[in-house]
């Protein structure tokens, strides 16, 4: 289960762990889907390209910044800031896609939300998840 705020979506360590499922999955949504249960809290508003749209900038721009820092001749970064550099371009080309598939798998979200309705939501959607009945 992964919980999607915005402070996740912006967190390289988050976009890491749900873009290594996600390319685990080779961007299969069902095989996805079956993996994690994403609970995408009511102020992520990634339903349309309009709203996914500052998380594709954030990280593209990260990107960028990132990758005209590391080339500065004076800062000799080791193979581990390189393998950093390049997961977050990769971020940068595939968060679209992510983004997409959270916004459209598994939990209802209303806009106004009442906190005992997402908690059922939640309960709900688990159950089925592993199979149980009413």
């Amino acid at each position: 289960m992964a919980v999607i705020s915005d402070k996740y979506l912006q967190s390289p360590y988050c976009m890491y762990e749900i873009y290594k499922l996600w390319q685990k999955c080779q961007g299969d949504a069902e095989d996805l889907a079956e993996r994690l249960v994403p609970i995408v809290l009511p102020e992520v508003k990634i339903g349309s390209f309009e709203e996914r749209a500052p998380y594709l900038e954030f990280w593209s721009e990260r990107a960028d910044k990132l990758e005209e820092l590391i080339r500065k001749p004076n800062l000799r970064p080791g193979r581990e800031s390189w393998e950093e550099v390049r997961l977050v371009r990769e971020f940068a080309h595939h968060v679209d896609d992510i983004l997409f598939f959270l916004q459209d798998v598994l939990m209802p979200r209303k806009l106004e939300v009442h906190l005992d309705d997402d908690f059922q939501a939640v309960r709900e959607a688990l159950r089925r998840r592993m199979g149980l009945g009413d």
